[in-house]
């Protein structure tokens, strides 16, 4: 729910803004604002709070587990309001720090600043709201924490629309921008406000404080600061993006923005999914049968979220510009803009397998403890992005879509540049996620990844897909009836195909469509 209305908001944007100057600023400002969110949220109270907070509950400790839960509260405030603090008063060198390509721009500059104040509130709010979240699903409580963002995306398409009725084609970004920084603070609210009645009545009440005396806070903050610089390093990752982006053509952060949404898709809905699950069960297993099934039940994992994962990169590959004419094209978002978006997308999906691994083998690593092997591998994969991506950008940056596709109208404003960067994002996964399982399993143990299973799946869907692809390449129909069409028949042929192959995890799916419709035929 909350993925696919982000696809809405993106959309709102991309109808409004276009590839223009102000697409690029809504980027720019959300990325900012997020920066305090990324850093202190949900994969830092993953790796601290849900194993220690799980363990309590297991052994039947439910005041202790209380205690913990208010002190951990109390402290995160703090850390979350003295960030917000920082932020809003050292904005305007964070920005010049962040966007240097601007710099020779003061309007600009001025504006992002004024966002970047606007949204560090909410940042904090939505820290609180991934305590909630951890609380939550340590309850083995799934559905509100992940569905309250839905909230926060309404809000902001809602604000945004308007905002902006009838002003379709402005030139000045000033009104799009605040809209969504706006929209997004009111949201934000929203998502906490949603969590916490449920959060206090899982808890039975709630001692908040800020003493670090209440047993597990000192564990939990030495697992906290290397969570925080594992988790810093993909928010420095996807901030370099942008800190290069800004010296590349008018667009290149848009677009990155774009295509990064589609690509997070998969990686949220599968393999976060399924690591948000295990997370909570690994930490109740004791340390020798830890150690036991760790290896065969990550494996199971990463051959649950690859079936899944594996035939999405594949359609990104194949069916990439219909897909993402279906989620933006609208407005000032035309077939020229789609077909740049889409280039990048692809390029993205190389890492797409990887680097839904590396969120399931750091669960590994959490469970006993370990939060430093998974921050020092992450740092060392966004200097590698980052030598990559800056390297390649500016070579990338010479070609136009226009040289791509001749026919496409406005493709000569259009430029590459961004395929450079998503080109370092995805050889930095691979580098990421083979050190994990090397690390992973020389340190705690652990089988190998299947890896076969994988190509079974590559060579299933590419089989499937490039004559779907070919076959509906000359329909001149709106994007969202091609994919429409082409995404219903590759999905329904893909499960269909590895059921009758047995592939297990398709056979699953196909129960859980069988039990479902039945429960809907005897409602």
């Amino acid at each position: 729910m909350s993925r696919l209305l982000g696809f809405v908001r993106a959309r709102a944007v991309a109808h409004f803004g276009g590839s223009t100057i102000a697409a690029d600023l809504v980027a720019y400002v959300l990325r900012g604002g997020n920066q305090l969110q990324v850093l202190l949220g949900e994969q830092a109270l993953s790796a601290s709070f849900i194993p220690l907070y799980s363990r309590f509950l297991g052994d039947g400790r439910d005041e202790d587990a209380r205690r913990f839960a208010g002190a951990s509260l109390g402290l995160l405030t703090v850390a979350s309001a003295l960030g917000v603090a920082l932020g809003v008063v050292f904005a305007p060198w964070l920005v010049a720090i962040s966007y240097p390509g601007h710099l020779t721009e003061p309007e600009t500059v001025d504006l992002i600043v004024r966002g970047v104040r606007y949204v560090l509130p909410m940042a904090g709010v939505l820290v609180v709201s991934a305590w909630c979240l951890a609380v939550l699903t340590s309850h083995h409580r799934f559905f509100l924490p992940y569905a309250a963002p839905a909230l926060w995306n309404l809000s902001t398409i809602g604000v945004l629309v308007i905002a902006m009725r009838g002003r379709q084609g402005e030139e000045d970004p000033t009104r799009l921008v605040l809209a969504v920084c706006a929209g997004a603070l009111l949201g934000g609210l929203a998502q906490l406000g949603v969590q916490l009645p449920t959060t206090l009545k899982v808890l039975g009440g709630l001692r908040l404080s800020l003493s670090r005396r209440v047993e597990g806070i000192d564990d939990a903050l030495r697992r906290f600061v290397p969570a925080v610089l594992a988790r810093g390093s993909g928010s420095l990752s996807g901030w370099l993006d942008f800190v290069l982006a800004s010296f590349l053509a008018t667009g290149a952060a848009a677009t990155l923005e774009r295509a990064q949404r589609l690509y997070l898709l998969p990686i949220a809905l599968f393999a976060t999914a399924v690591a948000v699950v295990e997370l909570p069960e690994l930490s109740r297993l004791g340390d020798d049968e830890r150690r036991e099934l760790l290896g065969q039940r990550l494996a199971a994992a990463f051959r649950r979220a690859s079936f899944l994962v594996v035939p999405t990169m594949v359609g990104f590959l194949l069916f990439g510009v219909s897909l993402v004419g279906a989620v933006y094209q609208s407005g000032r978002f035309g077939r020229a803009d789609a077909l740049l978006v889409a280039v990048v997308l692809a390029t993205y999906s190389v890492g797409l397998v990887p680097a839904s691994a590396s969120r399931l083998l750091q669960n590994g690593f959490f469970v006993w403890g370990d939060t430093k092997t998974p921050a020092v591998l992450g740092f060392l994969r966004v200097a590698l992005a980052g030598l990559i991506g800056g390297g390649t950008m500016l070579l990338f940056d010479r070609i136009s879509v226009a040289q791509l596709n001749p026919e496409l109208q406005g493709g000569g404003g259009l430029f590459l540049g961004a395929v450079g960067l998503a080109l370092g994002s995805a050889c930095g996964s691979w580098f990421e996620m083979l050190w994990l399982a090397r690390r992973l399993k020389s340190r705690h143990g652990g089988a190998p990844l299947p890896w076969s299973f994988v190509v079974r799946c590559v060579l299933r869907a590419a089989c499937l897909g490039i004559p779907i692809a070919w076959l509906t390449r000359g329909l001149n129909w709106h994007p969202a009836l091609v994919a429409a069409l082409t995404v219903g028949i590759y999905a329904l042929g893909s499960l269909g195909w590895s059921s009758l192959r047995g592939v297990p995890e398709a056979q699953q799916w196909l129960g859980r469509f069988s039990r479902l419709s039945s429960r809907l035929r005897g409602s």
